[in-house]
């Protein structure tokens, strides 16, 4: 989801706020679903706990985001000369 307009460093930031969210995505996840180091594959319950909390994740970074670009758009309009 790289933007081509944005500058280098832009970029670099991006791409450190998505290993970032994914990082936290799997510490989450690990903490709450993962309780049992008996076997070497997740159990089902595992699993789909794992889904469930990426899948949280991911939709509260989404809404998160937008809501900071409607607000960066609303403090550039008001920042913005009008003609």
């Amino acid at each position: 989801m790289f933007n081509p307009n944005l500058t280098q460093r832009h970029l670099e930031i991006q791409a450190k706020e998505n290993i970032d969210m994914y990082n936290e995505i799997v510490e989450t996840a690990f903490k709450k679903c993962i309780r049992h180091f008996d076997s070497n594959e997740l159990s089902e319950v595992e699993q789909d706990c794992i889904t469930k909390a990426a899948q949280k994740m991911i939709e509260t970074m989404q809404k998160t985001s937008m809501v900071f670009a409607e607000n960066k758009n609303i403090v550039f309009q008001q920042n913005t000369p009008s003609k």
